[in-house]
């Protein structure tokens, strides 16, 4: 029998965690698209996204498995892995938002784009929804929906 390395576990677990995370927002994106009426299915779609980005979180922001794919030189797993994993990360916080905005929760659904934001600043649909739910928002304040509105067009004209 061969002995399994320390990184080969590594890769099979985040491919099993990565895979797991997509099903769950493909079963999400379902949801939205079909089970929605009246809001009734927001709570379990938003659970879904929820739960997928919260197991993604523990792979994208593992210190360990950063500085593995850092170091390693040979063609690991982990090198293609991770960016398909924060990838996989932002769609989901993404859709947090557009269920957050399809729901008229336009607070949850700014603080959801300010997620998306964290970690990619120039992801278009985060920019657009967060401007979108300032600008919505009763809570948001006159500079707050300019500053968002003026980095979603700045985004679009480039």
């Amino acid at each position: 029998k061969r002995l399994v390395s320390t990184q080969e576990r590594s890769d099979e677990h985040i491919k099993w965690v990565l895979t797991l995370a997509e099903s769950k927002k493909n079963i999400g994106n379902d949801a939205y698209a079909n089970e929605w009426s009246n809001g009734q299915g927001k709570s379990r779609i938003r659970y879904l996204y929820e739960k997928a980005a919260k197991e993604l979180e523990l792979i994208v922001d593992n210190p360990a498995l950063q500085q593995e794919s850092k170091e390693d030189d040979n063609d690991s797993a982990d090198k293609e892995l991770l960016p398909k994993a924060k990838e996989v990360l932002i769609d989901c916080l993404n859709n947090i938002a557009a269920v957050e905005l399809r729901a008229k929760e336009y607070h949850a659904a700014k603080a959801a784009s300010v997620k998306v934001l964290q970690r990619d600043p120039d992801n278009f649909k985060g920019l657009i929804r967060a401007a979108k739910a300032a600008l919505l928002d009763p809570a948001s304040s006159y500079e707050e929906v300019d500053a968002a509105i003026e980095a979603a067009a700045e985004k679009a004209n480039d």
